[in-house]
């Protein structure tokens, strides 16, 4: 167990890869500490500086560094000591040196959710973020996600 959370909170992701499924994998479960340490540096480790991200309400987010600002300001508010949890459901390689991503998280412990937003299910929010990435001097990382909720 101290190795796995050594590796991934510290490494760079393709350290310890065996394939793109395994990079993608150790990328979420980053993610995934990151949040549960209400971490937002953490949590955009893997996040390239000029990466986008799309979140739950459509709200655009146009580099890392914007990001890190929201998800930092989410860890202080609404999900203030939260836990998410991720499942990498399909690695598919577009080229040599870029990939689609699709995960599932699934999100407890949050006090309330983005407006209009409802829980999947009574207690948990599931989303599904689609991720792209790019293989940029020798290793891979996040350029583009999407974050849409799972309805009930």
């Amino acid at each position: 167990m101290k190795r796995m959370l050594i590796t991934v909170l510290f490494c760079p992701a393709l350290l310890f890869a065996d394939s793109l499924e395994d990079v993608a994998q150790v990328m979420m479960e980053r993610q995934v500490a990151g949040w549960n340490l209400m971490d937002a540096e953490l949590w955009a480790a893997d996040f390239a500086d000029d990466s986008e991200f799309v979140n739950i309400i459509a709200m655009h987010f146009k580099d890392r560094a914007e990001n890190v600002q929201r998800h930092a300001h989410l860890y202080e508010t609404i999900f203030k000591g939260s836990t998410l949890g991720a499942e990498v459901l399909r690695v598919r390689r577009l080229t040599d040196d870029v990939a689609l991503v699709h995960t599932r998280f699934s999100l407890r412990g949050h006090s309330a959710n983005p407006p209009g937003i409802g829980n999947t299910k009574p207690g948990m929010l599931k989303t599904h973020i689609s991720f792209v990435l790019q293989r940029i001097d020798g290793d891979w990382r996040i350029v583009m996600a999407q974050n849409t909720a799972v309805p009930p």
